[in-house]
């Protein structure tokens, strides 16, 4: 006689998601003094510093939103870290930070990239900029809603203002000025 086991279908256990998210300014101005450039060498370098994170506690993703004239996303996923491969950036036009506020608004749900039955750990987002948004009309509208999302009430923020970035921006992106870092990228 065969016994009812309700847990059968259930199957092995899965870790968390961990996901990192990268928000980074592509205008003209990151091409001065080779700021792209660093920026592309330190995140190479950092990737397989990543590999480590997470191990038995949580899966670790990653995502990679760029901003110039409008957004968009390196990976139309989340990839996890043992296959993301970086593509270098190029810079080109202006600071459409709101576009990039509004991109990732629409991608933290459930229904987008935040989708996974194993469920998250809070979510990392890392904004860097060395300038301030030329979308004026649009970035404080777009950064209200984005403040509204619960995945990104929940996540923890960082931002990095590379050389004369505009902090107070930053700091209302991250909510508070102690979450912005500043970096100066010297020419080599």
């Amino acid at each position: 006689m065969s016994t009812f086991n309700p847990l059968a279908d259930i199957g092995t256990p899965t870790k968390p998601n961990l996901v990192v998210i990268f928000v980074l300014d592509r205008s003209d101005s990151m091409s001065i003094d080779g700021r792209m450039n660093s920026v592309n060498h330190a995140i190479r370098e950092t990737i397989p510093v990543l590999k480590g994170i997470g191990g038995s506690d949580a899966d670790l993703k990653i995502g990679v939103l760029m901003f110039s004239n409008g957004a968009e996303w390196m990976y139309d996923e989340l990839t996890a870290v043992e296959d993301f491969t970086w593509n270098d950036i190029e810079t080109f036009g202006y600071t459409d930070f709101g576009a990039a506020c509004n991109e990732l608004c629409d991608k933290l749900s459930r229904k987008k990239f935040m989708n996974s039955q194993a469920g998250y750990k809070k979510p990392v987002i890392i904004l860097l900029s060395d300038g301030e948004p030329t979308d004026d009309d649009v970035w404080p509208d777009a950064l209200a809603r984005l403040k509204s999302n619960k995945w990104y009430q929940l996540s923890i923020k960082i931002a990095l203002a590379v050389d004369a970035a505009d902090e107070d921006v930053l700091a209302k992106f991250v909510g508070t000025s102690e979450g912005v870092y500043k970096l100066t990228i010297r020419k080599n």
